[in-house]
């Protein structure tokens, strides 16, 4: 080979070696445009939660002790997702993008990465605060390898924190926020609530189409909003899927029914997200999760689920939460007994304090 066309081999070889690194270095400032426009933490006037279960807040406050490490750029790592009894609150001067070495290690140690996450869709419009249209509470388990997630109807019947009355516990939002709803579940289950995700329900659909649609398994035909879902596989676009996990009416187990459909598209959604690999793409993808997503998770904890936990979250356990349906004054409500409140918080409690080890 002449030396000319070695000379040209280099260059030739530069080249794509700049282009696919301007590619990573664009893509990385992407993610971390969009992980700050997500990054919405709980104000700092909300207290952390006290258990009322003294076998748990004494262990909480145990793992308190033993500071969670943060990685090499300062950011919480996985072991600092899970907050102790003094919220973990992220450094105002970081833009959301970091948590500072004083509030990675003033979070606990649980379990090597138990945490627990409340998801949120919300049913939310311009001047319309709305309410939410699902109530999800996750459970993760890093020694375990395990995660648990279950529903909580939308109708169920609930003491409302912090506005003090009893209503349907999808009313929280409307009233006091991501907050409000946060504080309302952590005292309906007295379990602490580490982070949250909420997604406007109105951009779910933009979400589902950015990312190609999603394909489900459909257990019986059913008509919603216009749309067919015939029984078997099916391909939908962001609206079909809006529609197929709303649909309550038409399905015999009700909203046990539209629960269990919403767990389907959220995994099959995260399977995908996961598995993405349009790089030309991509950017749309994070600029429409961008918009339509707000959580207190950070980049560095958000990078962390996403490559130490993606096979965890695939292999989710999940419960029906058990009640009864009960006219009062003219409206429908779903009482939940304190027994079934005490079966689902065990359940959570055992994903918390297991170390992997029984």
């Amino acid at each position: 080979m002449t030396r000319k066309w070695k000379r040209l081999l280099w260059i030739s070889a530069a080249g794509v070696l700049l282009a696919v690194g301007g590619t990573i270095v664009y893509l990385g400032n992407e993610v971390r445009v969009a992980a700050d426009r997500m990054y919405e933490p709980l104000s700092s006037a909300k207290a952390s939660y006290e258990a009322k279960d003294p076998e748990l807040q004494a262990w909480r406050s145990q793992s308190a002790a033993n500071p969670a490490p943060a990685d090499a750029d300062g950011e919480g790592s996985v072991r600092a997702l899970a907050k102790g009894p003094t919220e973990v609150q992220a450094d105002a001067s970081s833009g959301g993008g970091a948590v500072k070495m004083s509030a990675a290690q003033s979070a606990a140690q649980r379990s090597q990465g138990a945490f627990t996450v409340l998801l949120a869709g919300v049913d939310e419009r311009a001047g319309d605060r709305g309410r939410t249209d699902t109530l999800m509470v996750l459970t993760v388990n890093e020694a375990r390898e395990a995660a648990f997630l279950f529903s909580i109807p939308r109708d169920t019947y609930a003491d409302l924190v912090p506005k003090g009355t009893k209503d349907k516990i999808n009313h929280a939002y409307a009233f006091s926020g991501i907050e409000g709803t946060v504080s309302t579940v952590e005292h309906f289950l007295d379990i602490p609530i580490d982070h949250y995700v909420k997604v406007n329900m109105e951009g779910f659909e933009k979400i589902v189409d950015t990312l190609g649609g999603v394909d489900v398994t459909n257990s019986f035909a059913f008509d919603s909003e216009g749309d067919h879902f015939p029984a078997g596989e099916l391909h939908l676009t962001g609206e079909e899927a809006l529609n197929y996990t709303r649909m309550r009416h038409e399905d015999p187990r009700g909203d046990f029914g539209r629960n269990e459909r919403q767990r389907q598209v959220l995994n099959r959604l995260v399977d995908k997200a996961a598995d993405w690999k349009n790089s030309l793409e991509i950017t749309n993808v994070l600029r429409s999760v961008s918009r339509n997503v707000k959580t207190d998770f950070t980049l560095g904890q958000l990078t962390d689920l996403v490559t130490k936990h993606r096979d965890v979250v695939r292999s989710v356990e999940s419960t029906e939460v058990k009640g009864q349906g009960k006219m009062m004054g003219g409206i429908y409500y779903y009482i939940v007994g304190q027994t079934e409140r005490d079966r689902l918080h065990d359940e959570i409690k055992s994903y918390l304090m297991d170390d992997g080890t029984k």
